[in-house]
């Protein structure tokens, strides 16, 4: 009886816990509708972006070839980032960002914007640094039927976007130094199957080009500006409820709001060297 008590007693506390936050969250969603009420957020892009083949950093031995040499293999194993205009997937970024900060309900003021007219609180975000990394992968298929368990593995290439962004870095006691990932592959997909005693690999092969790293931008643009909602979300939260509350909350794509007790759709939070 006295187990039955405690066990009630958890799941009362835990529904009563997470009413308090959905309804502190939906105080959140109205402000976001409603000017004056609504997050301000000083956005700043240092349009700093590093291209990095991670084919050429993994090879043993390269900084001590030639440099005829070294460039011979960075022309073999490079096939995307030296092709891709840099200024255009800043402009992509930097652009879609602000508007979909702006569609999540956030008032946005941009650099060429003085700091010092702003009123009330606000928050500030530097897009310090962006990554593309091109890298490669194995994939593989299997039996068309679950009895067959022959694989065929292929190599893919792929792309990351890495971004890298500063947040209140002003403030000493709300500093944070976010970070966010999103990276495609060639597209593979098909079966292995076992004709009269021979092994076939029937595959569709879509190989990344140059277009592809245009919209790794806007993907990820988009994805921080969820991210950053999620953030900004949780963060009223746990001012309104003292950091009490252990439960967190997200936007997805669908733009419907769900709760965890683990961070989904979240940045990650680096530590700040000194």
């Amino acid at each position: 009886m006295k187990r039955i008590l405690t066990v009630l007693v958890i799941i009362t506390t835990f529904l009563t816990t997470n009413l308090q936050g959905q309804e502190i969250v939906r105080k959140f969603l109205k402000n976001q509708e409603t000017t004056h009420k609504n997050e301000l957020i000083y956005v700043t892009f240092s349009n700093d972006i590093t291209l990095v083949n991670d084919n050429i950093n993994q090879m043993f031995g390269f900084d001590a070839l030639d440099e005829q040499t070294q460039n011979e293999l960075r022309k073999k194993y490079t096939k995307i980032i030296d092709k891709v205009n840099q200024e255009e997937i800043l402009k992509i970024f930097n652009k879609c960002l602000v508007k979909e900060l702006r569609r999540y309900g956030f008032t946005v003021y941009q650099q060429e914007y003085k700091v010092n007219k702003i009123k009330g609180r606000f928050n500030t975000l530097n897009v310090s640094q962006i990554e593309i990394e091109e890298f490669t992968k194995i994939d593989s298929i299997t039996g068309k039927y679950y009895t067959d368990s022959t694989t065929y593995q292929k190599s893919l290439t792929g792309l990351r976007m890495n971004v890298w962004l500063e947040y209140n870095f002003a403030d000493t006691t709300s500093r944070k130094l976010l970070f966010i990932s999103h990276e495609i592959t060639d597209e593979f997909t098909g079966f292995t199957e076992d004709v009269e005693g021979r092994k076939y690999a029937d595959y569709d092969l879509t190989l990344l080009n140059p277009n592809d790293a245009y919209q790794l931008s806007d993907k990820t643009s988009r994805m921080t500006a969820r991210y950053m909602y999620n953030f900004l979300m949780n963060k009223y939260v746990k001012e309104k409820t003292k950091g009490t509350h252990k439960y967190f909350y997200s936007i997805g794509e669908d733009n419907k709001i769900k709760y965890s007790l683990y961070n989904t759709d979240y940045f990650e939070e680096l530590p700040i060297e000194e």
